[in-house]
């Protein structure tokens, strides 16, 4: 049973959004199978198709823990939970009973829930990246682009990845995916500068938004984002067994309090 004290969110007058991650190296194939039992039809033969294992294991476990926390959310079971994609490729519940974001890099699954609105999420894996400046002139706002510029290793990498994932989350949030240009808007990724949107073409008010780097460890670097001015995050770990365990008794309803 997955159980959450309401006291944070009476307390704080900030929405606030629940977000999970799950650690998906220590689940093997046998509980990617019995995993896959909470997927629909859809679902598993998407998982099919992925050529790498670890590719497979994500997909499976991103998708059955949305099913298992949207579940205890809404008190259904997980097989009640239906899905829709949008037009950019961001998935959503049928009844649009609450607002939900997924994402996946390396040994992490992170998924954040909402029920005041929109929300985006994304993580990423730190890794070397020889062609990093190209990209960042390429496709990020100038002004990110002259901040890069202005770091020397290490920092320079990790403000990429933590620029990277605060603009996908914020593009997330928005449901726009690609559709949305990266150079249309700004995030701050400096070491010493708080997580915000700085500027949005077309938006003469980005402090509306609120940006909240999520702590995964050493090697990650994940953001959550939604068009609010305040915004407190909530984050919980879920361990696989736990899934597992739903799994085990998927014909009874879950219950998580919000």
């Amino acid at each position: 049973m997955l159980v959450r004290s309401s006291s944070a969110q009476e307390s704080s007058p900030a929405p606030a959004a629940e977000c999970w991650s799950i650690a998906v190296d220590g689940i093997d194939e046998t509980g990617v199978r019995d995993l896959s039992g909470l997927l629909d039809d859809a679902e598993r033969s998407r998982a099919a198709r992925f050529h790498r294992a670890e590719d497979r294991r994500r997909h499976v476990v991103a998708r059955c823990a949305a099913r298992v926390i949207l579940a205890a959310a809404l008190r259904r079971r997980p097989s009640e939970i239906r899905f829709v994609t949008g037009d950019a490729g961001k998935p959503a519940l049928v009844d649009g009973a609450l607002e939900f974001n997924l994402s996946h890099s390396g040994a992490f699954v992170v998924i954040a829930v909402s029920e005041f609105g929109p929300i985006g999420i994304d993580v990423e894996e730190i890794r070397p990246m020889p062609d990093r400046d190209a990209i960042a002139q390429r496709y990020f706002h100038p002004g990110e682009v002259a901040d890069l510029r202005s770091l020397t290793e290490p920092e320079a990498t990790l403000a990429f990845f933590r620029c990277w994932t605060r603009k996908e989350a914020v593009s997330k949030a928005l449901g726009l995916g690609l559709g949305l240009a990266l150079d249309d808007y700004c995030v701050s990724c400096l070491p010493w500068e708080g997580a915000r949107l700085r500027e949005m073409a077309g938006d003469a008010a980005p402090g509306r938004w609120s940006i909240r780097d999520l702590t995964l460890g050493m090697g990650y670097a994940a953001a959550v984002a939604a068009p609010v001015a305040s915004l407190e995050l909530i984050h919980r770990r879920l361990d696989h067994r736990a899934l597992l365990g739903g799994m085990a008794a998927k014909d009874f309803p879950m219950h998580l309090e919000f």
